[in-house]
């Protein structure tokens, strides 16, 4: 399948806890030289650069919401008593995205790109890398220093052809019994033969995650 194609839809994940920053990472404010006034916004924006044929945000419903100018683009994770973590959010982004695409007759996604909304360095250059080695190998991929980013096939490439929309409903209505990897992005692509990539700047994919490094991630910037 060739990028003139193949249907990537764009997650961005902004719906988790935040425990370890004490306040919505998604909140943040943007750096200095963006036009935008948060985090979330920022990375929308990025998404926006490139060739997606749709682009959506998965909330989970204890946030509140940041810009009117983005309610469109909204999905709210379903497990809403809970965080079930990133899974819960993509799976809740392609239900909506194949009712939308249903809806509007709109072809059906080929693979998905998704990106977390704590990477404040992230760019564009480092986000086409991903997206133009996974639509030109077929697989999924990521980067060395994480899972996420991920460039995600809808459809794995192993002996039983595994569906990733059903391997989510399967995996996040399983007993809580069940392993915990099943519910991670690492059992996820225990079904997928992934290439992990060396980016081209690896200090663009710095995570921040508690207070102290995104502090420092702003000294870094000037803010």
């Amino acid at each position: 399948m060739s990028s003139q194609d193949t249907t990537v839809v764009g997650i961005l994940l902004a719906g988790g806890e935040s425990r370890r920053m004490g306040q919505d990472k998604a909140s943040l404010p943007a750096h200095t030289n963006s036009p935008h006034s948060t985090l979330l916004a920022q990375q929308v924006a990025l998404l926006q650069q490139l060739p997606l044929a749709r682009l959506w945000i998965s909330r989970h419903p204890s946030h509140p919401p940041l810009d009117p100018a983005l309610a469109a683009l909204t999905v709210n994770d379903a497990s809403s008593d809970s965080h079930l973590g990133p899974l819960a959010g993509i799976h809740s982004a392609l239900q909506h995205d194949q009712q939308q695409a249903q809806q509007h007759t709109q072809l059906k996604a080929d693979a998905v790109l998704i990106i977390p909304v704590d990477l404040p360095l992230l760019d564009k250059a480092t986000v086409s890398q991903l997206l133009n080695t996974g639509v030109q190998s077929g697989q999924a991929c990521y980067f060395l220093q994480d899972y996420l980013p991920l460039y995600l096939p809808l459809v794995s490439r192993s002996e039983s052809d595994t569906n990733i929309t059903d391997y989510l409903e399967q995996t996040l209505n399983a007993p809580e019994s069940e392993p915990k990897i099943r519910r991670s992005i690492r059992g996820l692509l225990s079904l997928c033969q992934p290439l992990s990539l060396q980016p081209a700047d690896a200090s663009k994919l710095t995570n921040t995650n508690t207070r102290d490094e995104w502090n420092a991630v702003q000294s870094r910037q000037g803010n």
